[in-house]
C-alpha cells in the first residue's frame, strides 16, 4: 500500500489531524505481566497487545501508560472484569515509533505504522509459540496504533516477519479506535460516523476475525475524513481540545472492556474427589424412658443422603427424607433408644453409627455407648 503521497498532500492538516494525542486521562493502576513465555503452570488465559497513539505512552510507565490513555484503560477494565471471573490477563504493549504531531511525523505516518506493524507480529508469534496451549490474545490500537494493528493483520503486508498460522489461530478479539484505514461498510464498524466518508489513510476492512470492532465518530478527521464539521472548527483551532472527536473516545473504553470480558468464560469450578461423610463427634442424652445418639459429622461433597447405624442384635438405615423416629438436621443425626429410663429393668447399650452419601460413601463407624442417667435417690 503506497500511501505517501497521500500524507504528503494533508501535511499541512499537521495542527489539526493525525493521530492527535488525547489529554491526560487518569489511567487506573494495571497488572505489568509483560512476559510472554511462561512455564505452563503459570500461564495467563488472556494476552491483551495494545498499541499507543502518536506522542503517547510513556517508557517508564505501567503497562497501561505505555499504551496510551485509550488502550491502556481499556486494558485495565477488561483486566479488572476477567479477574471477577477468575481470569488472568497480562498485557503487552507493543513499542514503535510514535511521535507526537509534526509535518514529518505526517510524512512518516506509514513507515511508523509499518515498524509498529512489524513488532507487533514478532511479538505474537514468540507468544504463540510458548507452551501455554489455552493463551488467547487480544489486540487493541487507537490512531496510529490502530494503523499498526491493521497493518499487521493484512496479508497485503510482505515484510518480516510474517504472522503465522499459530498466532492468527489464537487472536480471540480485536478493538480499535480511531483507525486511519477504516471502512465504513465493515462489518465491524461502530459508531456515530458518517458512512460516506473513510479513513485519512484510505478505506481496509478487517480480515475475517471471530470478534472485532472498529470504532470511528462522526466528527474525528481521522477515521472519517470531512464527515463532520469538528475538522473545519474544533480540531483546526485547537487540535488537543475536547472539541475535536478524535481525543473524545473515553465514553467506549469500558463499554468494549465489558463486550472483551463476554467473549471469555469462567473456568468451570473444580470437580471434587469422592470423599465420604466423617463423623467429627457423639454424644448422647435422655428424655424419660429414651436416651438419644447424637452424630455430629462433616460432609466435603455435599450428598450425605442418610444414616445407619449397628447394635446388638439388629441393624437399621434410614435416609435422611425419611428418618423413622430420627432427628435430622444440618450436619447432625439423633437418634432414640428405648432403655426404660426409670424403669426396674432398664438397660444400656453400645451403638456404632454411620453417615453414607449419594456414592453409597460410608463414613467410619463410630462408637457410642448408651446408658440411662441416674435419678434423684438412685
Amino acid at each position: 500500500m503506497k500511501l505517501r503521497q497521500r500524507f504528503a498532500s494533508i501535511a499541512m492538516l499537521a495542527t489539526v489531524t493525525v493521530l492527535v494525542a488525547a489529554p491526560a486521562a487518569a489511567v487506573l493502576p494495571a497488572p505489568a505481566g509483560a512476559g510472554t513465555a511462561r512455564a505452563a503452570a503459570d500461564c495467563a488465559d488472556v494476552q491483551f497487545f495494545g498499541l499507543k497513539g502518536s506522542g503517547e505512552g510513556g517508557a517508564g510507565g505501567s503497562t497501561a501508560v505505555k499504551m496510551g490513555p485509550e488502550v491502556g484503560s481499556t486494558f485495565t477494565f477488561f483486566t479488572e472484569e476477567m479477574a471477577d471471573k477468575g481470569l488472568r490477563v497480562t498485557g503487552t504493549p507493543i513499542e514503535y515509533q510514535a511521535p507526537p504531531v509534526s509535518i514529518d511525523s505526517l510524512l512518516h505516518a506509514e513507515e511508523n505504522a509499518t515498524a509498529g506493524a512489524l513488532a507487533l507480529r514478532a511479538a505474537l508469534n514468540k507468544a504463540a509459540a510458548t507452551d501455554c496451549e489455552n493463551l488467547e490474545f487480544v489486540l487493541s490500537g487507537y490512531s496510529l496504533g490502530a494503523f499498526a494493528v491493521h497493518l499487521a493483520l493484512d496479508s497485503g503486508l510482505t515484510g518480516k516477519p510474517a504472522l503465522t498460522e499459530q498466532a492468527r489461530r489464537r487472536i480471540k478479539a480485536v478493538v480499535l479506535y480511531a483507525s486511519p484505514m477504516f471502512d465504513p461498510s465493515d462489518p465491524h464498524a461502530e459508531g456515530d460516523f458518517n458512512p460516506l466518508f473513510g479513513g485519512l489513510a484510505g478505506r481496509n476492512r478487517l480480515p475475517t476475525l471471530p470478534n472485532a470492532v472498529t470504532v470511528c465518530l462522526h466528527d474525528d478527521p481521522i477515521c472519517n475524513v470531512m464527515g463532520g464539521t469538528s475538522l473545519g472548527l474544533g480540531c483546526l483551532v485547537m487540535p488537543d481540545s475536547r472539541a475535536c472527536a478524535h481525543v473524545r473516545y473515553n465514553r467506549y473504553l469500558a463499554t468494549y472492556a465489558t463486550w472483551l470480558t463476554g467473549l471469555f468464560h469462567a473456568p468451570e469450578p473444580p470437580v471434587s474427589e469422592p470423599q465420604a461423610p466423617v463423623i467429627v463427634s457423639t454424644s448422647t442424652y435422655q428424655e424419660g424412658v429414651l436416651v438419644y445418639a447424637r452424630a455430629n459429622y462433616t460432609d466435603v461433597n455435599g450428598d450425605a443422603e442418610g444414616f445407619g447405624f449397628r447394635w446388638q442384635p439388629g441393624m437399621e438405615s434410614h435416609p435422611f427424607s425419611s428418618p423413622s423416629y430420627g432427628r435430622v438436621s444440618a450436619g447432625r443425626v439423633d437418634y432414640p433408644f428405648n432403655l426404660g429410663c426409670g424403669q426396674p429393668k432398664q438397660s444400656e447399650v453400645e451403638v456404632q453409627m454411620w453417615i453414607y452419601d449419594k456414592g453409597g460413601l460410608k463414613s467410619r463407624h463410630a462408637s457410642v455407648h448408651l446408658k440411662c442417667q441416674p435419678g434423684p435417690g438412685w
